[in-house]
């Protein structure tokens, strides 16, 4: 969770939504490629945390973002990701 707070591209409070995905598609191709499998990888660090009961307030607050955030990336991420995301956000009360 640490690493993804310091990717720009992801936003961390509601107000960055827009912003980080006009971003998104400033990134190098490359980079995009993999987005998929780095919102999956802080899908699987969220859902860690969940398991050892380290939710806290700050945390649903960044998968209520990162869900809103996704909604408008369909061009960049895959079903899969979509639907881990809100199951995420499910698990952690969003």
């Amino acid at each position: 969770m640490q690493v993804a707070q310091r990717l720009k591209f992801l936003p961390s409070e509601q107000a960055r939504v827009e912003t980080c995905r006009a971003s998104i598609k400033q990134l190098n191709d490359s980079v995009r490629e993999r987005l998929s499998d780095v919102l999956l990888a802080l899908v699987d660090a969220v859902m860690g945390l969940r398991a050892q009961g380290h939710i806290t307030q700050q945390l649903v607050q960044q998968v209520s973002c990162l869900k809103l955030f996704v909604l408008g990336l369909d061009a960049f991420v895959s079903t899969e990701v979509f639907e881990r995301i809100n199951m995420c956000a499910r698990e952690v009360g969003v």
